[in-house]
């Protein structure tokens, strides 16, 4: 989605700046005795949360830790074969093997959850 690198410094700026406006406006609607000042703060937490991914990503961060551990000098002809059966599961299961390749084998799932989870956080703080 994003392979330029500024798109993300973009995303990384706009939602630090967004992130110290709603603490601005946090901090002037708890003082002037505002009952959303909570949901703002919570908005505050998922905004600074996804900051943090995306600056992760712009750091290279993930990309350092995919380098440690797919060093393939340590397994020159791929993962020892106990790994490999825990990963290939019953051929007469696909669906079964499928679903579980996509929850526990792939990273880009936790990701996915992760936001999902911050997304659900900063919309039951409105609610």
């Amino acid at each position: 989605m994003f392979y330029y690198n500024k798109s993300w410094r973009i995303i990384v700026t706009v939602l630090l700046v967004s992130a110290i406006a709603m603490i601005i406006g946090s901090g002037y609607a708890f003082f002037s005795g505002c009952s959303k000042a909570g949901a703002m703060m919570n908005t505050v937490s998922g905004i600074l949360a996804l900051n943090s991914l995306a600056q992760l990503k712009e750091s290279g961060w993930f990309d350092r830790v995919m380098a440690i551990y797919s060093d393939s000098s340590e397994y020159p002809y791929g993962p020892p074969s106990s790994v490999v059966r825990r990963i290939i599961d019953h051929p007469d299961r696909p669906i079964r093997t499928f679903f579980r390749n996509k929850l526990f084998l792939e990273s880009r799932t936790g990701a996915y959850l992760l936001i999902a989870s911050i997304v659900a956080s900063i919309a039951s703080g409105w609610m």
